[in-house]
């Protein structure tokens, strides 16, 4: 455990994140991410899912990229639900397609300009 605890201690990003759901007795402060922009991929189910939630936890703008818009749709009203945000969204892309791939970059490139900015992927 002493391997865990200082790996976790100088590990930033992912652990940050998750780490606390995997090593249940290491704390990890939660952060402030009002104002910020974040977009998650596979954030229907699994560790994409606990990441969005967490990081909408943490008061960020989520953004969920998933291929099938019924789970998704599933995972957005469960994370608002149990995060009190409302500035989390469903965004459809399948990342085995590039024209699906495209076709995102095309709809978010027609956001108004301060809406494009993304601060975490």
């Amino acid at each position: 455990m002493d391997t865990v605890k200082a790996l976790a201690s100088s590990t930033k990003g992912f652990f940050d994140i998750v780490g606390s759901k995997v090593y249940p007795d290491i704390y990890v402060p939660p952060k402030d991410l009002t104002g910020k922009r974040v977009l998650v991929t596979g954030a229907n189910s699994g560790i994409g899912k606990e990441t969005a939630l967490t990081l909408a936890s943490w008061g960020a703008e989520v953004h969920l990229l998933c291929r099938d818009p019924k789970k998704a749709e599933a995972a957005r009203a469960e994370i608002v639900e149990q995060t009190n945000n409302s500035k989390v969204f469903v965004e459809i892309v399948d990342f085995a397609s590039f024209a699906s791939e495209r076709e995102f970059v095309r709809r978010w490139g027609q956001r108004p300009a301060k809406e494009r900015k993304i601060d975490i992927i």
